[in-house]
């Protein structure tokens, strides 16, 4: 018989103690994104990206002297939006 391994050690096995509550990432998706790419990914002006990151609206973390994006942060922001959006039109 032969036993398959996961590769996790004993306390990042789903369902262990130490996993629960821990968050759990996509890995078709990036972590973070540059200001840049932001910007294009919600096709937001210079202007507004900055906006939305000094409002604390969208998460960043500095990197050396790079600013980056925290991916879900992002969206959040867009659940967010479509969420307003559906409330206003159902009101």
């Amino acid at each position: 018989m032969s036993i398959c391994s996961t590769g996790l050690s004993d306390h990042e096995m789903p369902g262990s103690a130490a996993s629960a509550g821990a968050s759990t990432h996509d890995p078709s998706k990036p972590l973070t994104v540059s200001v840049k790419r932001a910007r294009e990914l919600i096709d937001v002006s210079h202007t507004t990206i900055w906006k939305l990151i000094g409002e604390k609206r969208l998460d960043t973390i500095q990197l050396g002297s790079k600013r980056l994006v925290i991916f879900s942060s992002i969206e959040r922001l867009i659940d967010k939006l479509r969420t307003n959006a559906s409330e206003q039109e159902a009101a």
